[in-house]
């Protein structure tokens, strides 16, 4: 009865709206390989939004990149201040390289260009807490050392940023 009762209370507490991805630096390209899976009603909820944002019937091509660009920054940096866009950041650049669903989530896979060869050691996110501001995004770094363990960081609209080392 006992176990049934924290059974219950942890499913409770279990944030309903979360993402997971898994990062790798992969030397020979210079990019990072990400790998993000969500649920296929947020994938909707987001396509939506797009179609919103252009003003068209149809969500515009390649949306999902422009949605990663705009709430996925790796190593962000202030771009100069403008009236329209107060506090915008810029990010390096994203390269969308497909995605495959999986019953009820979707992977999306794109890769992060690192031109000068280093890693991202900074991730700041947005991504879908216009939706709910409890979503929850789990990070998994993979490393190719036999040595390294698998480390992971969370973020949130609370703790939207993280620093990370891939080597």
């Amino acid at each position: 009865m006992c176990s049934l009762l924290f059974l219950l209370l942890g499913a409770m507490v279990h944030p309903f709206h979360a993402t997971s991805g898994e990062m790798q630096w992969n030397a020979e390209t210079g990019c990072v390989e990400v790998a993000l899976r969500i649920d296929v009603l947020d994938e909707r909820w987001l396509k939506e939004q797009a179609k919103r944002r252009s003003g068209q019937a149809n969500a515009p091509a390649k949306w999902e990149l422009s949605c990663l660009k705009q709430h996925l920054l790796f190593d962000p940096k202030p771009k100069t201040p403008s009236k329209e866009k107060p506090g915008a950041f810029e990010s390096r650049p994203l390269r969308w390289v497909g995605q495959k669903e999986e019953g009820a989530y979707v992977w999306w896979f794109f890769e992060v260009v690192c031109e000068d060869g280093i890693p991202p050691r900074k991730l700041r996110t947005s991504l879908l807490f216009k939706r709910d501001r409890a979503f929850q995004h789990r990070f998994v770094l993979l490393s190719e050392a036999e040595d390294e363990s698998k480390k992971a960081f969370d973020l949130s609209e609370q703790k939207p940023e993280a620093t990370f080392s891939l080597l």
